[in-house]
């Protein structure tokens, strides 16, 4: 059984650091939400989900 994590603001301290955790467990599907584009480098950030947007534009 896998879990889906939605990650907000993941240019901060707190949300870099959380993507990092989670992509480190197998069963959960890491999706992104943030302002900006960001590439995360590494074998261990390829499978997120990263969307551009931001809450503001609602």
């Amino acid at each position: 059984m896998s879990i889906n994590c939605l990650i907000l603001g993941e240019n901060g301290f707190i949300g870099s650091h959380l993507v990092k955790m989670m992509v480190e467990f197998k069963n959960i599907n890491v999706r992104i939400f943030g302002r900006q584009n960001v590439t995360f480098n590494g074998e261990i950030y390829r499978n997120i989900d990263y969307r551009v947007g931001d809450f503001s534009d609602t």
